[in-house]
């Protein structure tokens, strides 16, 4: 019931033992540590995260998906929650809505991009799932493999973020996703299904769920 997808900015000068990343990935998978091969990949991330916010409808995508407060969090406790003290508060002041946050030109969209870029700037490690083809079973598998995966980062004392940015299929993030699977040496029909960091963050709280009831016939 701890495990989490830590969103927060890592700490750099907290750097994570190879040993550590392998026994988050787990058998079979891939993890990187050096430096020179994490600012590789970290480009492509800060880069691919860069296209999905300036491309509209993608980026749109999640604009709709955002509850902003406590009282939309409450209502669809499904989507990207917009919560807390200070965002409460700009969201009370007027200078929180979805308007400001859909308008590239204004500071709210601005201040956005800036805090993601660097968060996903904070990479001490990465760590990845591949898998031989792209079928169903395989997708499926992979999930599988990264909650097991995450359930050990929570185990092992260490925090973990999905970057999936760089592995989506349009058009416009097609040259991350050549890169990204360039250099983690996903080879013909391979594919990584996942990539994410790990490092060492502040606590986060659960995410807004909605009851396990809810999910049940």
């Amino acid at each position: 019931t701890k495990r989490r997808s830590n969103k927060e900015a890592y700490d750099l000068s907290k750097p994570v033992a190879l040993e550590l990343a392998r026994k988050v990935a787990g058998p079979g998978d891939g993890a990187i540590v050096d430096k020179p091969a994490i600012a590789a990949i970290r480009n492509k991330i800060i880069e691919a995260m860069l296209t999905e916010q300036t491309t509209r409808r993608t980026y749109m995508e999640s604009v709709r998906l955002m509850r902003i407060g406590h009282a939309e969090i409450d209502a669809n406790p499904d989507g990207i929650d917009l919560g807390g003290p200070m965002l409460e508060g700009l969201k009370l002041a007027g200078q929180l809505d979805r308007t400001q946050l859909s308008d590239p030109q204004s500071a709210t969209f601005k201040a956005g991009l800036d805090s993601l870029t660097a968060t996903y700037g904070s990479i001490p490690a990465v760590v990845w799932i591949k898998t031989p083809k792209n079928s169903r079973a395989d997708q499926i598998e992979a999930g599988r493999r990264y909650v097991r995966a995450n359930l050990r980062a929570t185990q092992l004392g260490v925090d973990m973020h999905p970057m999936s940015q760089s592995l989506q299929e349009y058009a416009e993030v097609s040259k991350s996703y050549a890169a990204v699977h360039e250099l983690l040496g996903a080879r013909r029909d391979e594919r990584v299904q996942m990539l994410a960091r790990v490092g060492f963050g502040n606590p986060v709280y659960p995410a807004p769920r909605w009851p396990l009831e809810t999910h049940l016939t």
